[in-house]
């Protein structure tokens, strides 16, 4: 065994821990920003461009991603609305760091075994 990595004691044991999560369902969340990332895709090779979307629920970090996209029947364009109505009926640009602190509904469904969110919605008027 080499010093380049700290050695355990082999009668060390190590306890994984997973993160908290958000049941199934509809939760009111806050939007804590968005990000790009790029991944390449294992079957075409091709690099891919994703936007994560960050969210709280109750002190809990949830994400969520959709494409790049932004046309009136993706994704990403259906959670901008439900976030920023105004942004999204001008066509007018915003920086998802200006949107951090909105509120909203995000759903979370199951999808092969673990909880995603599948839709952003407008918060519930009071």
């Amino acid at each position: 065994m080499t010093d380049t990595a700290e050695e355990l004691d082999p009668g060390e044991d190590h306890e994984f821990v997973f993160p908290p999560t958000v049941e199934l369902g509809t939760h009111p969340a806050t939007f804590t920003g968005a990000h790009e990332f790029t991944y390449t895709d294992k079957t075409t090779g091709e690099e891919v461009t994703l936007v994560s979307w960050g969210f709280d629920v109750k002190g809990v970090a949830v994400e969520g991603v959709t494409s790049m996209l932004l046309s009136p029947r993706s994704k990403g364009f259906a959670w901008l609305r439900a976030l920023a109505p105004d942004v999204v009926a001008a066509r007018s640009s915003i920086n998802a760091s200006e949107l951090a602190g909105r509120p909203c509904l995000i759903v979370v469904e199951d999808r092969d075994g673990e909880p995603r969110i599948s839709d952003v919605l407008a918060p519930v008027k009071a």
